[in-house]
């Protein structure tokens, strides 16, 4: 019998769009190899006490080439785990954690490894550090290459979210990934007939739209961008919701146009309150989590290239707006009368729905 390892980092906000598609990853090898028959190791973020000692521990352990909290007692730690929990499989849901992989495949030539890209990590870091201008940890972007090029020359089965990801992939490491898994979601949204029937609030009255997404740089980046170049111009409320967004009240010139929340109990009623979906993502890679929970919830998205990559829309779902004149067009353009998008809903069920990843999980672990 088959006894799989799920290898993961640990987040403070559990709803990022990282920690959503883990938590994805883990239900579904919970649903091909049985709940009982997966181990799941946390790897935890440095402890804040003891400043000084952490911090030449984390000095320590990026010598050594480990990210994220990893460490060499952590690595041996799985190592031992996989003898006494008799593992077959190692799914490593990272690619961060490249030298974890060499590490089992040198002690354990026989388990089956997969590696999961969220990302192309060097690609993500790099954007980070330009953006932020914090070109002090250039060595994020030595220690993302290696471990990356580690992990797809160890890993027996390498994991995508999408083609972009897989061509840049082969691109930077030599190796093109063995399976492309889009990000999906368990359907956990039904629609009443009210919502179904609602109508949108273009005439005359503002505009609402969402934004969804927690205080970190690639949605920060172009929030801070719509808000002084898009939303002047248009007659159009915006409510940006997510963990970690209050700090975004000092650094925007706020008006009666936008409406901040932190953190929130339940997205539905943000998502069935508004009449659109906007999403200005300006950097990143991966796909984009918000995406998907946006066409989960039947909206219609006026989103960038970067927020679309990936997910097969067409303009019955989304426009394409990658500048203010853009956005400026598609609000005046807007093909929908109602808050709620069937062909979005639709969508969403027919290609980003937990089944459909399923058999691709199925595949790419040879379960089939």
């Amino acid at each position: 019998m088959k006894k799989v390892l799920f290898v993961s980092f640990t987040s403070e906000q559990s709803f990022t769009g990282g920690q959503q598609c883990s938590k994805r990853n883990k239900q579904s090898l919970e649903a091909l190899y049985g709940t009982d028959n997966v181990c799941h190791y946390i790897i935890e973020p440095y402890k804040k006490r003891h400043k000084i000692c952490t911090k030449l521990e984390r000095i320590r352990d990026i010598f050594r080439g480990y990210m994220g909290g990893m460490k060499r007692s952590r690595e041996n730690e799985i190592v031992e785990m996989i003898d006494s929990q008799n593992i077959t499989d190692v799914f490593i849901d990272s690619s961060l954690l490249g030298l974890l992989a060499k590490s089992i495949k040198k002690n354990h030539p026989l388990i089956n490894v997969i590696v999961f890209f969220h990302n192309t990590e060097y690609s993500f870091v790099r954007d980070s550090v330009k953006v932020n201008r914090d070109y002090f940890r250039f060595y994020w972007l030595i220690l993302s290459k290696y471990n990356e090029s580690v992990a797809c020359r160890y890993a027996d089965t390498i994991i995508a979210l999408n083609e972009r990801d897989a061509l840049e992939i082969k691109q930077l490491y030599g190796r093109y990934p063995d399976c492309i898994i889009p990000i999906t979601f368990k359907l956990d949204y039904h629609p009443s007939e009210k919502v179904m029937s609602t109508s949108i609030n273009n005439r005359g009255s503002r505009l609402k739209a969402l934004f969804v997404g927690s205080y970190f740089f690639g949605n920060t980046q172009g929030v801070k961008w719509f808000c002084n170049e898009v939303l002047p111009k248009l007659n159009m409320e915006l409510t940006i919701v997510g963990s970690g967004m209050d700090a975004l009240k000092d650094e925007l010139t706020l008006s009666d146009k936008i409406r901040i929340y932190n953190d929130v109990p339940l997205l539905t009623p943000f998502f069935e309150d508004a009449d659109i979906m906007v999403l200005p993502i300006l950097s990143g890679s991966g796909m984009k989590v918000k995406t998907a929970e946006a066409l989960m919830h039947g909206k219609y998205i006026l989103g960038t290239s970067e927020a679309l990559r990936g997910y097969n829309v067409t303009s019955k779902q989304a426009m394409l707006c990658d500048t203010a004149d853009d956005f400026v067009k598609a609000v005046d353009n807007l093909p929908i009368k109602y808050k709620f998008c069937k062909e979005s809903y639709k969508l969403f069920n027919e290609e980003y729905s937990f089944d459909i990843s399923l058999k691709l999980f199925a595949q790419s672990l040879k379960m089939l």
